[in-house]
């Protein structure tokens, strides 16, 4: 199985056949590019390139793919 790509600046990049689940210590997500889709437990969402969310720390887990068959970029938020 491929990883996804960590570098220093806390950005992770995502083939679109990729999924990364969202360390607990990470607070919320900025996309770069491209689009993510968010798995919450029973809420699914869409983040889009410029947007941010930010995820309550109280949450079981979060999994994020890229959308529409491209490149997702995006930056942590501790």
């Amino acid at each position: 199985m491929m990883q996804p790509k960590e570098n220093q600046e806390q950005r992770v990049t995502l083939d679109d056949r990729m999924a990364w689940m969202l360390p607990k210590d990470v607070r919320g997500i900025r996309v770069v590019s491209g689009q993510a889709w968010v798995s919450l437990g029973l809420e699914d969402m869409v983040v889009n390139t410029k947007e941010t969310l930010y995820i309550h720390p109280d949450r079981r887990g979060a999994v994020i793919t890229a959308l529409g068959h491209k490149r997702l970029e995006f930056e942590l938020i501790a």
